[in-house]
């Protein structure tokens, strides 16, 4: 019988069985390997749901793998592809500069080595003593032939060259030539001008010189232009050609200054008024009737006309100079004057404003004593349109003015004081800011201002007021066992009952009111009051609101997870102050509603139940 410690070749001590049949795995594969889930029966689907996951991470990380070198081999081979071709064309390109560098040459080296071999001869034939005059000639004749062929190789490659820069020079010089018009009218030769323009200036203004005379209209001849490079020749101005073109009209002309002024604001179309004999007294009339507009007020603002006028002085036909007084009294007249509109049944602003072809912002501009909308009336005379001067004027003033700035009105809450009291802490004084603006004044008339710089010059002073903040209770218990009139103190939440209440465990001094769902319901406060604390704690009551009733009552509402008011602020009875939450010292969503009377925690229910 064996002995009970030996062991035969199929049996193993404990824990070396797995040991000797267990094939060992090499590192790489064994970190691969994942662990055994380690628990009994009910692991077993998580073990497997575990050991897909593994195995599917994996193969999408042995995918990824595999894309990568193949993005990486493609990519690999598409820049020795590249770079075999760059470094062929080079190659190719290298190759044929110098070929064709050879070609080019080739001439000039065949003519050195052939000249080389025919002076070796000649000092062969000098050292043994010949005749060397005919191959003196043969080199010469030689030289001749090929310095020919060469300047014909040269003339072939420089001919093109040559003739592009050529051509290049040619078309630059002709690019900086300036040109200009040769200009014949009525048969003879009038001078030069740089373009037709202003031939058509001139006789458009010619036409306006001779627009009055009848005897001798101005005749409608073609000119004749020749484009000719300009060598210096002076060019003829605008109104130069308008004196030789209304000499050739056949009018009796005189010297004068012709006061011309443009038909309308902004159009460049200039009419003649007529002509003086003097300018300087027109231009000086001109002067001083701007500066008539200029005020102390005004001493820097820039005053123009609203219509450009000029004083051309030429060759202006006899019948239209005229006094300086007829011209100045043209001057002073009204293009228009002031019309009105007489209201009839069933107009209105808008209507009236159609009528007449103006806005209805303009009708009331025009008529500010006049109430539009109520005030119009059958038989009312509106005025519709302002006088309007021949020479309007237009005034750009820099002007500087102050506004006040009104003061604000704090409030600050005494919670000592009971509602209604009040105390004027700080006087209020405005402040002062000043305007620097751009005015734009036509004919009297303010119609643009642009505030260019503003400046506080003097800050306002806010009133401060305080105001009582304490609100009491009408009905305050002088105990914590009294009775309350009913509705005192409402309920604090939107439902939910007590549970555990007042003392319900060691040291609960509170009342905890929840329901289900409560967390985030909005937290009321139980009577009207003024806020005297509001903490955002992470311990204990964690985020809470104490609210003073006034009469030493107070009330707490703690756990909240929003708190909605600040201290100091009133709250009315049902006001939302809050939300319920678990923050703090809380094992649940939760309100914690607590009453203290004179700073000592009472139960809450006698005052929520009286």
């Amino acid at each position: 019988m064996p002995h009970k410690n030996d062991s035969t070749p199929n049996q193993h001590p404990k824990g070396q069985k797995d040991k000797g049949q267990r094939k060992k795995l090499p590192p790489s594969q064994e970190s691969l390997e994942p662990a055994a889930f380690p628990g009994p029966v009910p692991y077993t689907m998580m073990e497997r749901f575990y050991r897909y996951l593994y195995y599917l991470g994996i193969q999408l990380l042995r995918m990824k793998h595999r894309r990568m070198r193949k993005i990486s081999y493609k990519w690999n081979s598409f820049a020795r592809s590249v770079k075999k071709d760059f470094f062929h064309l080079w190659r190719e390109l290298r190759l044929a500069l110098w070929s064709g560098w050879r070609n080019l040459t080739s001439p000039l080296r065949e003519m050195r080595l052939h000249y080389r071999e025919l002076v070796e001869e000649l000092q062969q034939e000098e050292k043994h003593g010949s005749q060397t005059g005919r191959l003196r000639f043969h080199i010469a004749w030689f030289l001749i032939c090929r310095f020919a062929a060469a300047f014909r190789w040269l003339f072939h490659w420089i001919a093109p060259i040559a003739a592009c820069i050529g051509v290049y020079l040619l078309a630059k010089s002709y690019a900086g030539q300036t040109y200009i018009l040769r200009l014949e009218y009525n048969g003879e030769e009038i001078g030069y001008i740089s373009d037709e323009s202003i031939f058509n200036q001139a006789k458009n203004a010619m036409k306006g010189r001779l627009a009055g005379e009848t005897d001798a209209a101005p005749a409608d001849i073609l000119p004749h232009y020749e484009l000719i490079p300009r060598k210096g020749e002076p060019l003829l101005s605008v109104d130069r050609l308008t004196d030789i073109l209304i000499r050739s009209s056949g009018n009796e002309l005189v010297e004068a200054d012709g006061l011309y002024l443009e038909t309308s604001a902004g159009s460049n179309r200039m009419e003649l008024l007529g002509a003086v004999t003097d300018g300087a007294e027109l231009l000086h009339y001109l002067d001083s009737f701007k500066e008539q507009f200029r005020t102390t007020t005004m001493r820097d603002a820039r005053i123009e006309f609203l219509k450009k006028i000029q004083l051309k002085p030429g060759l202006y036909p006899v019948s239209a100079v005229r006094p300086v007084g007829e011209l100045k009294a043209l001057l002073s007249e009204e293009e228009r004057g002031e019309a009105y509109y007489t209201v009839v049944a069933g107009d209105t602003p808008l209507r009236i404003a159609e009528k007449n072809g103006i806005s209805v912002a303009d009708l009331q501009a025009m008529n500010p004593q006049v109430n539009l909308e109520v005030s119009l009336f059958p038989g009312d005379e509106l005025l519709v349109s302002r006088s309007v001067p021949k020479l309007g004027v237009k005034i750009t003033a820099t002007e500087r003015y102050r506004e006040s700035i009104e003061f604000e009105i704090q409030q600050e809450t005494v919670p000592s004081q009971n509602v209604g009291w009040t105390n004027l802490k700080q006087e209020g004084r405005e402040g002062i800011r000043e305007y620097t603006a751009e005015v734009v004044y036509v004919d009297g008339q303010e119609t643009e201002r642009n505030v260019v710089d503003r400046k506080v010059i003097r800050e306002p002073v806010p009133q401060i007021l305080q105001v009582g903040g304490n609100r009491p209770l009408q009905v305050v218990p002088k105990t914590s066992s009294s009775t309350l009139p009913s509705g005192t103190f409402a309920w604090p939440t939107s439902g939910g009952r007590i549970g555990p209440g007042f003392m319900g465990y060691y040291g609960h001094t509170g009342s905890d009111i929840s329901f289900s769902g409560c967390y985030g319901t909005p937290v009321y406060a139980s009577a009207a009051g003024t806020v005297v604390k509001v903490q955002y704690g992470t311990t204990g009551y964690g985020y809470h609101i104490v609210v003073d009733h006034g009469g030493g009552i107070q009330t707490l509402y703690a756990h909240c997870s929003e708190l909605y008011v600040s201290v100091g602020q009133q709250v009315s009875q049902g006001q939302q102050i809050g939300a319920i939450g678990r923050t703090g010292n809380a094992t649940g969503p939760h309100l914690h509603f607590e009453v203290r009377n004179n700073g000592t925690a009472v139960d809450a229910a006698r005052y929520l139940y009286n």
